[in-house]
């Protein structure tokens, strides 16, 4: 699907969006080392509240993420939730993603928890960062151009 859209799209610049288990295929797909071309359109990738564990973690033991985790080279911006518990294993995520040399960047997103955008119980603060989603990728995605 990446290859399509660079193939096909007028876009002078690609960058890729993907929520919670969403993050796997993108994952993958920065993990082409055909896509790895320096003059490539695409740019990156924002991951947000991405869940990359090949199996679910255990109380107390390291995760263990996709087998294609750290072989891209492409920047990527990782965006958890504040209350989320996964915000204290950002730093680990973070290191697993750089092994191969994407620079990687992380930021937690103030008073929502993981899949703010999804849940149904949302509190006040979910609700408004939802409505403003749009600003946030669009300001990440900035961010993210400038890595």
């Amino acid at each position: 699907m990446i290859r399509y859209i660079l193939d096909t799209t007028s876009a002078a610049e690609i960058y890729l969006v993907a929520g919670a288990r969403a993050a796997v295929p993108v994952i993958r797909g920065l993990a082409d080392t055909g896509l790895q071309q320096p003059s490539s359109k695409l740019k990156g990738a924002l991951l947000i509240t991405p869940r990359i564990n090949k199996k679910t973690p255990q109380p107390g033991s390291e995760p263990v993420y996709i087998d294609e985790t750290g072989l891209s080279t492409h920047p990527v911006m990782v965006l958890e939730g504040e209350r989320t518990p996964n915000r204290w294993g950002l730093p680990h995520l973070a290191a697993a993603l750089a092994k191969s040399g994407s620079p990687v960047e992380t930021d937690l997103i103030a008073g929502v928890r993981g899949y703010f955008y999804m849940r149904d119980d949302q509190t006040r603060a979910e609700i408004e960062m939802t409505r403003r989603l749009d600003a946030l990728i669009h300001d990440h995605i900035r961010k993210l151009g400038a890595i």
